[in-house]
């Protein structure tokens, strides 16, 4: 599989994380999360429970890119990635802001 992917548009951390925690287990090269948040704040809170989640999990695969995509209020889109540096349990993860992040868009709406 060249591309595992993952969505939860509820923004509730328990449902992020539930869904989330399918990718880990997903053996593949590239890993997709996309989801949401509400603030600044929910933002940091989200992504540090994710990287708490990914220490605790014992199966990486050294080389495994993690990025994150994550629509934001007020019309932007952030962008982070990982990259597994070993085989098995590791502690040292952090999200890195991806160059170029955020970019902003309209939404457009449809009367129909």
């Amino acid at each position: 599989m060249a591309l595992a992917a993952e969505s939860e548009w509820i923004i509730d951390k328990g449902k992020i994380l539930d869904d989330f925690q399918k990718l880990m287990f997903l053996k593949s090269p590239l890993k997709l999360f996309i989801y949401q948040t509400r603030s600044a704040e929910q933002s940091r809170e989200f992504r540090e429970a994710i990287e708490n989640e990914m220490r605790a999990f014992v199966q990486h695969v050294k080389g495994e890119h993690y990025v994150l995509f994550e629509v934001a209020a007020g019309n932007a889109a952030h962008g982070y990635r990982y990259t597994a540096p070993i085989t098995g349990e590791t502690q040292s993860v952090r999200f890195e802001e991806i160059m170029g992040s955020p970019m902003s868009f309209e939404w457009e709406t449809q009367n129909t």
